[in-house]
């Protein structure tokens, strides 16, 4: 009884010590996360208006107008709008695919823009849909595509992306307009190629015969479905064997395809690991990840730098830029070029932080971090003039860390006067 009593007297002593001691929260401050912006187009071919999700990779803001991006556009926002972009997001900012914007089309009653289709003996059931097919190719290519490229820093890469129903309109403009994207990922989409335009052919048919009549066809074409959709569809195995199969012979150096099913992971769900298979099938991916790699031997480590990204870009066919700035990565410029500094390759690290305040000219991190290379070869006039570059871009940009820019100048300005006393 008295061993119960003194351990209830420690307890109360141990809670009473740490309510006092608890650290609390003095202040807590709500403000909205902004990861887009969510835009009404008022379309001329659809006769309405139809809104889109745009999507702008990090720090686009801050590179200079001559840094373009793939832009992956997806036909279901309604489902896919924040994940695709979150995919997008995650793996741009790990050095897992060159940043990219996302637009996410929230089209409105998808089943009236869908081609005239036979079903045949496949369990679709698509009801008298109107066919507007063609309104729907007219806004894509006329409208939609236009309207990004004028207003957004583009490539010319473009990724479409279409699930279940969505599918077969990606397919349609596969084949109907074979110019106005690169890659083609169909989600949830195995079964659809039991339909076809008529009752003679399936979409297999039609897909087969468009890449025999264009065999300098170019780009990407990704098809999958959950695996646990076969369970409910018998030809799902059969249409994914005979795809594989048939569009073997068309795979080169040009034209990929690949055709998989996903495990683990129902009819919809399936999107998200579909998207990740899709991304490293067409995209560069370990390959962005080589900046130590490339500069491991001494010697100018940008022009390295500079070849690999032009082979890189040739083989991918279109621009590819090495990320200026990635935290935790040193696949980037700042991450190599302070990788550089601790190796005293201090002159590469010049050229290094010099190219990415070139590449991000409103990035004041770069001219910090030029300052730093400039300071230790003893070039205090030149990280002078970058620390004052760096403090001057962060107030005109308001940028947060304006105040931690202002430190390291007047730091760098203590260092400078005890070196002169």
């Amino acid at each position: 009884m008295l061993k119960h009593f003194y351990l209830g007297i420690a307890m109360t002593a141990v809670l009473s010590f740490s309510s006092q001691t608890m650290a609390s929260i003095t202040k807590a401050v709500s403000e909205p996360l902004t990861y887009g912006k969510k835009i009404t187009l008022t379309s001329q071919a659809l006769k309405r208006d139809h809104v889109i999700d745009v999507y702008l990779p990090k720090g686009y803001e801050k590179t200079g107008e001559n840094v373009r991006y793939p832009v992956v556009y997806t036909l279901d926002g309604w489902t896919l709008s924040q994940g695709v972009n979150g995919v997008v997001s995650h793996l741009s900012n790990t050095a897992a695919m060159p940043k990219s914007i996302v637009v996410a089309l929230h089209t409105p009653n998808i089943w009236r823009y869908l081609p005239k289709v036979e079903v045949k003996d496949s369990e679709w059931n698509l009801g008298n849909t109107p066919n507007k097919i063609d309104e729907y190719m007219a806004f894509m290519r006329d409208e939609l595509v236009p309207y990004i490229d004028k207003n957004y820093r583009t490539n010319d890469f473009r990724v479409l992306i279409g699930m279940s129903p969505s599918a077969i309109m990606a397919l349609h403009t596969l084949i109907n307009e074979p110019d106005l994207f690169n890659a083609h990922y169909l989600f949830a989409a195995i079964d659809i190629f039991s339909l076809g335009y008529d009752k003679e052919t399936d979409f297999i048919d039609t897909l087969v015969n468009h890449l025999r009549n264009n065999p300098n066809r170019k780009g990407y074409l990704y098809i999958s479905s959950a695996l646990s959709d076969g369970d409910d569809n018998p030809n799902q195995a059969t249409n994914a064997a005979e795809l594989k199969k048939r569009l073997a012979p068309f795979n080169s150096k040009n034209f990929k395809s690949k055709i998989e099913h996903i495990a683990g992971f129902k009819h919809y769900p399936m999107a998200i690991p579909g998207l990740l298979s899709a991304i490293k099938f067409s995209f560069p991916n370990d390959e962005l990840a080589q900046f130590r790699n490339i500069t491991k031997e001494k010697g100018n480590a940008l022009s390295k730098i500079d070849d690999y990204y032009a082979d890189l870009s040739k083989k991918y066919g279109y621009r590819i830029y090495p990320e200026p700035d990635l935290q935790r990565n040193v696949n980037s410029f700042r991450g190599i070029g302070y990788n550089l500094l601790g190796q005293e390759r201090n002159v590469e690290a010049i050229d290094i932080f010099k190219r990415w305040t070139k590449l991000s000219p409103n990035e004041a991190n770069a001219f910090d971090s030029l300052a730093d290379a400039y300071e230790s070869v003893g070039k205090d006039d030149l990280a002078l003039a970058a620390h004052l570059q760096a403090v001057g871009i962060a107030k005109r940009l308001k940028d947060p860390r304006f105040e931690f820019f202002t430190q390291m100048l007047n730091d760098f300005k203590t260092r400078v006067a005890k070196k002169s006393s």
